[in-house]
């Protein structure tokens, strides 16, 4: 994710409009910044998204007033203001079924495919942290909003489980286990499988691997299309972040591989990155070559309804257990969600 902080000061018009402002200053100074301009809609979208600060607190309303000298505090993903798509997400009201653990400061939640993890830059668009606190409220039956934080995210099309805290207190020991990447993370990916894989150390080729092989990958990430295109990242030979991942054949088919993954860093795009350097893209993931179809009679399988392939419904990646520390009394928390149903015929 590439984030520019714009900082930008009301000089001289006392209760001027937030969003008369930012139409009249953020265009030339993200063009200063070689970025897109933003247009109207997506300035005002990324107010109300939270992505603006007065004075260092967010402002959500776009007519709110400013102050002369008050400060105004923009940070602009470009991934998600200049190139976000608007895809059919789920409708998704998040139920006792897809709660995984709970307590006075923790909820962990198995998140949908289909379903962002947090507000975007499109107002209107529904999310998990927004369903997160609709079942909080209901489940609390009070008038006040509840709260909700979320301390990290899933890519939309990635399903799985994800932690939130419901009480301020619990951040700090959360965000920083992240940080120091003592939060265990175990992923399931489906995988196609070249005949030639390349190995994991870069050199040479491999052969077809088998159920039980395991490898690690650790190179250096970093965004490698230009901040005008959509974001993706690859291997760098220098500069970027150290990105590394342990991997663990589980089931080989004809044509792809049911693959664990543990991330022991947190990089944008690290597994799917990470799998398609080797010549393993993850099904559906058409930004790093990833097919959206498997061909059934490559597998010989056979199905009663005569189909002949299977079509691949989304990036086929499962973020299947998580383990922390819990930040009131440090116990270890270790929380699974199931297999998705989407999964299951690809497994059978």
């Amino acid at each position: 994710m590439a984030t520019h902080r714009i900082s930008l000061t009301n000089a001289s018009r006392p209760g001027a409009r937030l969003i008369d402002l930012l139409n009249e200053s953020l265009p030339e100074e993200c063009a200063s910044r070689g970025l897109a301009v933003l247009s109207r809609s997506k300035i005002r979208r990324l107010i109300v998204a939270g992505a603006v600060s007065l004075n260092g607190r967010p402002a959500r309303i776009p007519a709110a007033g400013v102050g002369r000298g008050c400060s105004i505090t923009v940070d602009i993903d470009t991934e998600r203001a200049f190139f976000e798509r608007e895809p059919e997400d789920i409708a998704f009201e998040l139920g006792p079924d897809r709660v995984l653990f709970e307590d006075d400061a923790v909820i962990v939640v198995d998140k949908p495919a289909g379903l962002p993890s947090e507000a975007t830059v499109v107002a209107a668009r529904d999310h998990l942290h927004a369903a997160v606190k609709r079942y909080l409220h209901r489940a609390a039956g009070s008038r006040n909003e509840p709260y909700a934080g979320l301390i990290h995210r899933l890519d939309r099309e990635t399903s799985g489980v994800i932690i939130l805290t419901k009480k301020r207190e619990a951040n700090a020991s959360l965000h920083a286990q992240f940080l120091d990447h003592s939060v265990s993370k175990e992923y399931l990916a489906l995988a196609r499988l070249p005949r030639t894989p390349r190995a994991p150390g870069g050199g040479g080729e491999r052969t077809i691997p088998g159920a039980g092989d395991a490898f690690r990958v650790e190179n250096r990430l970093a965004r490698i299309t230009a901040k005008s295109a959509r974001g993706q990242w690859g291997a760098v030979p220098e500069g970027g972040d150290e990105a590394i991942t342990d991997f663990t054949v589980e089931r080989v088919f004809p044509s792809y591989l049911a693959v664990r993954a543990v991330p022991l860093t947190g990089r944008t795009h690290q597994i799917r990155v990470h799998l398609s350097g080797l010549g393993y893209p993850i099904l559906g993931d058409g930004l790093y070559g990833g097919p959206d179809r498997v061909d059934l009679r490559a597998e010989g399988a056979k199905r009663s309804d005569g189909a002949r392939e299977l079509v691949v419904p989304r990036v086929m990646l499962h973020a299947k257990t998580v383990s922390f520390r819990h930040p009131v009394d440090g116990r270890v928390v270790s929380v699974s969600a199931p297999l998705p149903e989407d999964f299951v015929p690809f497994l059978a």
